[in-house]
């Protein structure tokens, strides 16, 4: 299976191979910047039942640090107006997070039409210039439905391939990093 992925991924032309690196690059981005939305929920959650316990840990402190030492000044004089501050963020976040999926949809589908077309274009550029085996089909119509079903399949299994490799590789990426940060995975 790994060796019908590489003569697949062979046979693109290399404008092709950077636009699926970028892509492969780009579920990464996604995924990192899923992890931050959903991680930059917490704080709020922490903050509605225990106003103390964000304001007063030291993760609050290192994050002031480092805001004041770029040159935002984010003091708060009261709980209320911090809470407000975390919501925007989080707002800000979340329209990110969408804007960023929707562009990745966009690019990987129309990566995958474009994919499909050179496909065919490839079939068809080899099965016409062999006269002797293309006599058989009458029209351009038959040499279509012969063709798309097999082009439809290959594109969805080189793409569903690319999505598990991306997610095994990611997994793999995360818990390794988890294991040097704190030391041990459970």
């Amino acid at each position: 299976m790994f060796n019908s992925v590489v003569e697949f991924f062979g046979l693109l032309s290399n404008k092709y191979k950077f636009f699926y690196i970028c892509l492969f690059i780009s579920f990464g981005v996604n995924i990192l910047i899923d992890l931050i939305s959903i991680a930059a929920i917490f704080p709020i959650i922490f903050f509605i039942f225990d106003k103390d316990a964000v304001i007063n840990s030291i993760y609050y402190e290192k994050v002031i640090n480092f805001f004041s030492n770029i040159g935002f000044n984010l003091q708060y004089e009261n709980s209320a107006s911090f809470l407000t501050s975390l919501l925007i963020i989080l707002i800000i976040i979340f329209a990110i997070r969408t804007l960023v999926g929707l562009l990745i949809n966009y690019f990987s589908i129309k990566l995958d039409i474009k994919t499909k077309v050179f496909i065919k274009d490839l079939l068809f550029k080899n099965y016409f210039s062999q006269n002797n085996n293309f006599q058989f089909f009458n029209n351009l119509a038959t040499v279509n439905r012969t063709f798309s079903p097999d082009i439809e399949h290959t594109s969805n299994f080189f793409t569903g391939f690319f999505l598990i490799l991306f997610d095994i590789i990611f997994s793999l990426i995360l818990v390794s990093s988890l294991f040097f940060i704190y030391g041990k995975l459970i």
